[in-house]
């Protein structure tokens, strides 16, 4: 019987693995692809804050101005009135933007990772319990 709820176990642990793994392949996929479209790397200042983790930017792409309200993902904001964004811009579709942050606009591939990482880890334990019983 305990070998029985082991091996379930351990087949759980391959279904959330492949189930991570996939999730973390169509991110990394998608982040790839915008990547490739946003081709243009330049400045966007900030113009305004708002209290809902966004803010205005301003930015010139193909010679035109444009104003767009970006949301960001961080309880705290590390983007202040007045200062500069590296961002990378969609030429054909200047609204289409990748802000570079700490990882270089690579955050979501690095979620991506944490994806398949957990997955992953919960195999490796699952399979150290079956065997130190």
């Amino acid at each position: 019987m305990s070998s029985t709820i082991d091996y379930t176990l351990l087949l759980l642990g391959c279904i959330v693995f492949a189930i991570n793994v996939g999730t973390a392949a169509v991110i990394w996929y998608l982040a790839a692809k915008k990547e490739k479209r946003c081709s243009i790397i330049t400045q966007a200042i900030v113009t305004k804050k708002f209290l809902t983790r966004s803010c205005l930017m301003e930015y010139r792409c193909n010679g035109t101005l444009i104003t767009r309200k970006v949301k960001y993902n961080s309880s705290f904001s590390i983007y202040r009135v007045g200062h500069p964004v590296n961002i990378r811009v969609n030429p054909e579709n200047p609204r289409e933007i990748i802000i570079l942050d700490i990882l270089g606009g690579k955050s979501i591939k690095f979620t991506a990772c944490i994806f398949a990482g957990i997955g992953l880890l919960y195999v490796i334990i699952t399979g150290v319990i079956m065997y130190i019983k």
